[in-house]
C-alpha cells in the first residue's frame, strides 16, 4: 500500500518531534497528505510522540471517515483536512505549541518584517489567526485564511501551523518558524523593532523564490 510510505515519513517526523524542543508532552500534531486516497494520514489522539508507531498513524478521509489506524484521530483533523481542501500546493502539516510561537500567539501579536527571514513564511508578514474553539469551524476558517499566499501562522492563544509541500519541509518551517519567534521575543525586550520597507522584503521574497517552497530551502540557506 502507498500510503505505509505515508506512515513511515509521518512516524520519522514523530520520532524528531519527540527529540525538538516543539512542543511538550502530547500537544502537537502532524500529517500528511495520502498518495492513494482523496484524505491524509494524521497521528493519533492522547499518545506521546516518542511512544507512537506506524500502526497508530490514522488515515482519514477528508469528510473524518477513518480508514485504518489504532485510535482516534487528532481532534484537530478538521483543520488539516480544511487546509488540504484549500492549499493543493500542501502535502504535510505541522500543528504545535511551541514556546516563543505559542506566547506570541497568546499576546495575538503577528510578526512584521523586523527581519529579512520573515520570508520564510512567505510574505511580509507572518499573520496570526483570530482566536476560535479548536473543535469550531471558525478555527479551521480562522486559520486557512490565515495562510492564505503564507506558509505559516500564528493561531491566538493556541501555537502556531507550518505547512509545505512535503512534511519534512514543513517540519523544517516549524523549526525555522520558532526561532524567528524568539527572536522577534528578544527584540520587543528592547522596544519596538525596525521594520524592514516593503521593497526591502520584496527583494528578499524575489531572490527566495515567491510561494515557490521547494526552492526557498536553497534558497534561504544562502541567505544564512
Amino acid at each position: 500500500m502507498k500510503n505505509r510510505m505515508s506512515r513511515a515519513s509521518l512516524m520519522e517526523t514523530c520520532q524528531a518531534m519527540a527529540k525538538s524542543n516543539l512542543t511538550p508532552g502530547r500537544s502537537g500534531n502532524l500529517s500528511a497528505r495520502a498518495t492513494d486516497i482523496v484524505g491524509f494520514v494524521i497521528t493519533p489522539s492522547g499518545i506521546a510522540f516518542d511512544r507512537m508507531d506506524a500502526e497508530d498513524m490514522v488515515e482519514v478521509q477528508m469528510d473524518g471517515t477513518i480508514l485504518s489506524g489504532h485510535g482516534k484521530p487528532s481532534s484537530k483533523w478538521k483543520l488539516h483536512a480544511e487546509v488540504y481542501k484549500a492549499r493543493p500546493d500542501v502535502g504535510g502539516i505541522v500543528v504545535c505549541q511551541s514556546r516563543y510561537a505559542t506566547a506570541l500567539a497568546c499576546a495575538q501579536v503577528p510578526i512584521p518584517a523586523f527581519h529579512y527571514m520573515v520570508a520564510i513564511g512567505g510574505g511580509h508578514n507572518i499573520r496570526c489567526a483570530p482566536y476560535a474553539f479548536y473543535d469550531s469551524p471558525e478555527f479551521s476558517e480562522n486559520a486557512v485564511t490565515a495562510l492564505k499566499d503564507r506558509r505559516c501562522a500564528l493561531m491566538a492563544n493556541h501555537g502556531q501551523i507550518s505547512t509545505g509541500p512535503t512534511l519534512d519541509e514543513a517540519f523544517e518551517l516549524a523549526r525555522d518558524f520558532e526561532n524567528l519567534c524568539a527572536q522577534f521575543w528578544n527584540t520587543l525586550q528592547l522596544g519596538a523593532p525596525r521594520l524592514l520597507s516593503d521593497a526591502d522584503m520584496n527583494l528578499v521574497l524575489d531572490h527566495f523564490g515567491r510561494f515557490k517552497p521547494r526552492e526557498n530551502t536553497v534558497l534561504r540557506r544562502q541567505f544564512d
